[in-house]
C-alpha cells in the first residue's frame, strides 16, 4: 500500500465547500479479503485503543463506488480514511467526513479526499495511518503516542511558522 499522488485541492471544489487534501492510494495488496480487513479492524481496535472513535468511523463510513471495486480493497480503503481521520481529531484537528472512492478502470487504485483544517497535519495523518495499518497487518507493535507526536509537531510548526513576523 503506498500513495502515489497526493495534493492539496482549495475550497469549493467538486468534493466540498472546503478546503481538501486528495490522495490517490494503491492497494496492490492481493491478499485484501474482506476477512482480512476485518481482522485488521479487530486488531486495530485491541492494539490501539486509544483510538476512541475508530469504531464509530469504521461502521459510519458509506460505501461509495463499493460495486465498481474488489470488496476486500475497497473496505482497506475505507478504514484506512477511518484511522486517518481519527489521527488528524486526536492531533487537534478534527475532521469527520472524508470521501473514498475507486479510480475507474486502475484496479487497485482509490481517491482518498479529506477536508482539512490544517494541511500539515492531514498530509501527515494519511501516511501516519498507512504506516499504522501497515504495521498492524504485519504484526508489527504501533507506538500511537509517538505518532501522534509527529502529529502534534507538524501542527505546532504550521502554528510557529504563522505567527512569526
Amino acid at each position: 500500500m503506498k500513495i502515489i499522488d497526493q495534493r492539496f485541492i482549495s475550497s469549493q471544489n467538486r468534493y466540498s465547500n472546503h478546503p481538501c487534501l486528495l490522495s490517490i492510494l494503491e492497494l496492490d495488496d492481493a491478499s485484501a479479503s474482506p476477512a482480512d480487513v476485518r481482522s485488521t479492524a479487530a486488531k486495530l481496535k485491541r492494539v490501539l485503543g486509544n483510538l476512541p472513535r475508530l469504531e464509530r468511523l469504521i461502521n459510519v463510513i458509506g460505501p461509495v463506488d463499493a460495486e465498481a471495486a474488489p470488496t476486500g480493497h475497497f473496505q482497506l480503503a475505507r478504514l484506512i480514511q477511518a484511522v486517518t481521520l481519527e489521527l488528524q481529531r486526536l492531533a487537534g484537528s478534527d475532521v469527520t467526513v472524508g470521501f473514498v472512492g475507486a479510480l475507474p478502470r486502475m484496479p487497485g487504485r482509490y481517491r482518498l479526499v479529506l477536508p482539512h483544517r490544517m494541511e500539515r497535519i492531514a498530509a501527515a495523518a494519511v501516511n501516519a495511518a498507512l504506516e499504522v495499518v501497515n504495521a498492524v497487518r504485519a504484526g508489527r507493535i504501533v507506538d500511537l503516542a509517538a505518532v501522534l507526536a509527529q502529529l502534534r509537531a507538524a501542527g505546532e510548526r504550521r502554528v510557529t511558522a504563522r505567527a512569526a513576523p
